[in-house]
């Protein structure tokens, strides 16, 4: 959800006090495989924790009369919010959020538009329940190196995000980096995504077993500790547990990844009692290709 908060506080221009605490869906959409190829992401309703509505679609075609379906859609959505008998004091203001993959307006360059209801002589806006934005993708003509706003940086990301072959410095950073991630994948073949998925489900299986390594010799390593400390001073014993503990760790993380260790390697490993080097060894056994190489750590 961060990119989609971050998006709406850029297109409203949101700062400090202002910035939304937290956004939930309303209408949580949980698509199959292949579906999920036919949606864009960016299409949602969403609220924040004051109740304040927003709708956000992506439209790629000009269609007639585009701009009254927005209407409509966020009218309906300003009136739903009411069952019979409920009160208009429980109305919340609802923001649609249009980005147009062609000109809406041109009559004006600008590709951020805000519209409002404004009183025609004071300008003051009393009637501010339904709030319409609308993001003209062709009217924005900016390079990488010209992106100083949030707006500027996302407006970048729509326009352009499809045909990136590398990520920008400009979007480099949080959120747009997990923005980036999400178009890549949805532009995935169903057979892409779903090998894409079977990836992510084994990489979590993996750091699942690490982790379990871990806390596995870390326990053997507290077991034994408590045994020597029958027979040893309590100080020593407990820096030759903490030892062994750390080496049985980097041993279940070795195994859990596949390695076969010799007698050689193991016994260098389990007699190494410098804290230093094994918690060195310890960082490195999820990443190294081979035992030799943890050894040069």
């Amino acid at each position: 959800m961060e990119p989609l908060r971050s998006f709406i506080e850029a297109v409203m221009d949101l700062h400090g006090s202002e910035r939304l605490a937290e956004l939930q869906l309303v209408d949580p959409y949980q698509p199959g495989q292949v579906s999920v190829l036919k949606r864009s992401y960016l299409d949602v309703k969403c609220s924040d924790l004051n109740g304040r509505k927003f709708l956000i679609e992506m439209q790629v075609e000009p269609v007639k009369e585009f701009a009254k379906r927005v209407v409509y859609n966020a009218a309906k959505a300003y009136v739903g919010q009411l069952e019979r008998g409920e009160s208009y004091l429980s109305l919340t203001q609802v923001v649609a959020i249009s980005i147009c993959d062609f000109v809406m307006f041109p009559e004006f360059e600008h590709y951020l538009s805000e519209h409002i209801v404004r009183e025609t002589l004071s300008s003051r806006s009393y009637l501010d329940e339904v709030r319409y934005y609308f993001l003209e993708l062709p009217k924005f003509q900016k390079d990488e190196d010209m992106l100083t706003t949030a707006i500027d940086k996302w407006a970048f990301f729509l326009r352009n995000a499809r045909s990136l072959e590398q990520v920008p410095k400009a979007l480099s950073t949080e959120p747009f980096a997990t923005a980036l991630h999400l178009a890549e994948w949805a532009r995935l073949s169903p057979k892409e995504w779903e090998e894409d998925d079977r990836a992510s489900v084994y990489l979590q299986d993996q750091r699942g077993k690490i982790d379990f390594a871990i806390e596995k010799g870390l326990a053997m390593g507290r077991a034994e500790g408590k045994a020597v400390g029958k027979a040893e001073g309590r100080v020593e014993s407990e820096a030759k547990g903490k030892a062994v503990g750390k080496a049985e760790s980097v041993l279940a993380v070795l195994e859990a990844r596949g390695f076969v260790l010799d007698e050689r390697a193991r016994k260098r490993i389990l007699d190494t009692t410098e804290i230093e080097t094994l918690d060195r060894w310890l960082r490195a056994a999820s990443l190294v290709s081979s035992v030799d190489e943890l050894f040069e750590c």
